[in-house]
């Protein structure tokens, strides 16, 4: 996170808690607005986390249904839900975005639903006009029409209002409202409170106008408190969070369990650089000689990165890399594979050189190069640690 946006969070917390008190009884006075002294200031910036964890996690699954089409020909769907979320450090979720996308066979008679027909050249499947609920024809399943259809496919926020769930209180409204109330919770949290105050029915949100005997008996066990707490939730959705048209908690879930932590000082960045060919040596660390490194094996594209390094006077004076195939032929001279990449991979090993030989230790980064700087320091590194200051000649690395 920038200084700058850093320092509006603190400044937009100081702001809310400063008070303005009028002067006496005098209406007509100015207010004078509270400073807040150096201690509050220190307290608001400390309530602004310094590392959070995001994760991306998805969940899916197939219907069968929604119904069947006027022919009694059965509809088909799948759901596949999207939930971004951001965890605190206590797995507290900080924000929440969730999208779902829906389609169904060509006979599901809702006018917006996205469609998936069949695959090119494969039997068509029964088309419901929207305006009639008929079966109108069959579906020809060409490479244009699967090409359109999947192109014109909308998630449910993509469809907004024209969703079809409630005139007043669409999907996405309830959505947005589910995400507000899950801030502040755990995962844990979340499934208990869907677990106590839904129904197990239907999945929806349980209310005193619930019919269903099991319903009748679950919402009787809740207290006046929790009874009221419930009735605030179900004026902003009344949705299930998992059933038949998706499992928006699993989704929520798994962004928890592949979060990744976002370092929002730019502390444990600076970090990382700063550590970039930190591995110094002096004259005493290496003894003079020509040395060779190379992986145990290929990677997944044939290439096996293998490095030379030459010394004298105890300091690296020369340095060789490239990633040879089996047959001897390097990625440095490849034409081809270079044409396709940000940085020719022989500029890139240059680079690397130059800086290692520099540093007398594992080189910066290259940008465009990643996988080979990862490869080239991984090597140096091997050889800086175990080879150079023994003497020993050749090793390999897996």
């Amino acid at each position: 996170m920038s200084t700058k946006r850093k320092l509006s969070i603190i400044t937009a917390l100081t702001l809310s808690a400063s008070l303005l008190a009028a002067c006496g009884t005098d209406e007509t006075k100015a207010p004078v607005e509270k400073q807040a002294t150096a201690s509050e200031t220190k307290e608001a910036a400390a309530k602004v986390p310094t590392v959070v964890y995001q994760g991306l996690g998805t969940a899916q699954n197939f219907r069968e249904g929604p119904g069947k089409d006027a022919q009694d020909v059965p509809v088909y769907s799948f759901n596949y839900i999207t939930a971004d979320a951001l965890f605190d450090a206590d797995g507290r979720i900080l924000n929440l975005y969730v999208d779902a996308l829906e389609v169904s066979t060509p006979n599901y008679d809702g006018e917006t639903m996205p469609h998936f027909s069949g695959w090119p050249s494969k039997e068509g499947y029964n088309i419901t006009d929207h305006a009639t609920g008929q079966v109108s024809g069959v579906s020809e399943n060409t490479v244009e029409s699967a090409k359109a259809e999947i192109d014109g496919w909308q998630t449910k926020r993509d469809r907004g209002d024209s969703y079809g769930m409630n005139m007043m209180m669409d999907w996405h409204k309830q959505m947005d409202f589910y995400q507000d109330f899950f801030k502040g919770k755990t995962i844990a949290e979340i499934e208990e409170w869907n677990a106590k105050y839904t129904s197990d029915v239907n999945g929806r949100p349980l209310t005193e106008k619930s019919d269903k005997p099991e319903d009748i008996e679950k919402y009787g066990k809740l207290t006046d408190a929790e009874k009221a707490e419930l009735a605030d939730v179900t004026t902003g959705a009344t949705f299930s969070l998992s059933d038949a048209h998706g499992n928006i908690i699993a989704a929520i879930k798994d962004a928890y369990e592949k979060r990744v932590e976002v370092d929002l000082t730019g502390k444990k960045q600076e970090e990382k650089k700063a550590d970039k060919g930190s591995k110094k040596v002096v004259a005493a660390d290496l003894k003079d000689g020509t040395y060779k490194v190379e992986y145990e094996s290929f990677d997944a594209h044939g290439y096996k990165p293998t490095m030379e390094v030459k010394v004298e006077g105890g300091k690296i004076t020369a340095i060789t890399y490239d990633e040879i195939k089996e047959d001897g032929s390097k990625k440095s001279e490849d034409k081809e594979y270079g044409s396709h990449m940000e940085i020719a991979p022989a500029d890139a090993y240059a680079k690397l050189t130059e800086s290692a030989i520099a540093k007398q230790g594992t080189a910066d980064a290259v940008s465009g190069a990643s996988a080979s700087t990862a490869s080239y320091n991984a090597l140096l590194t091997y050889f800086l640690e175990e080879m150079g200051p023994n003497g020993t000649t050749s090793g390999k690395i897996k």
